[in-house]
């Protein structure tokens, strides 16, 4: 089975908010590798984004995920991390 390779960086979360959520659908398997059925996902450090004045809090996830269920994957995980505002 073929993997593909993500890269992703989410602002205005924190990297405690991403590791709660894949502990959650995964397991652990070394210090911020989270690891599931067809995915594992490596969560960076938190970081600091300028934007437009504003201070935002930076975290970029390097994901592996199989090609059958990435779009699946990718959806769930947009989902739990969206914001609204408004």
């Amino acid at each position: 089975m073929k993997y593909k390779k993500v890269e992703k960086i989410y602002n205005s979360f924190k990297k405690e908010e991403f590791i709660e959520y894949f502990s959650k659908i995964g397991y652990e398997n070394s210090k911020d590798l989270y690891v599931g059925d067809g995915w594992q996902v490596t969560v960076g450090d938190e970081g600091i984004r300028q934007f437009k004045g504003f201070s935002l809090t930076s975290v970029k996830l390097t994901i592996m995920v199989r090609e059958d269920i990435s779009d699946q994957f990718m959806r769930e995980l947009m989902v739990s991390f969206l914001k609204g505002g408004g």
